[in-house]
């Protein structure tokens, strides 16, 4: 399983990215509250134990995602521990 070490929450209310760091390396993450489904880049977690998933997802511009995978990600926000079952896309 991977952790997102940390997470810079201390932002205005009008931007949508935080800033993570994901195996050491900073991510932009894209906060994004009517999604129904997360999805993280098969290439920030490639030693991620994958489940068969049962999604089909599409972007915003309903181009379809090539999901790879389901997997729980660990991860940290302004020092909590928090889990997510995530979609795994290339």
């Amino acid at each position: 399983m991977n952790t997102v070490l940390a997470v810079n929450a201390n932002m205005s209310p009008t931007k949508i990215y935080v800033t993570a760091e994901v195996n050491g390396e900073p991510v932009r993450c894209l906060l994004d509250s009517g999604c129904e489904r997360s999805v993280i880049s098969a290439d920030l977690v490639p030693n991620a134990e994958l489940m068969p998933s049962q999604y089909t997802l599409y972007a915003a511009n309903k181009a379809s995602l090539d999901v790879v995978g389901d997997s729980i990600i660990s991860f940290v926000i302004d020092w909590h521990n928090f889990e997510a079952d995530v979609s795994v896309s290339n």
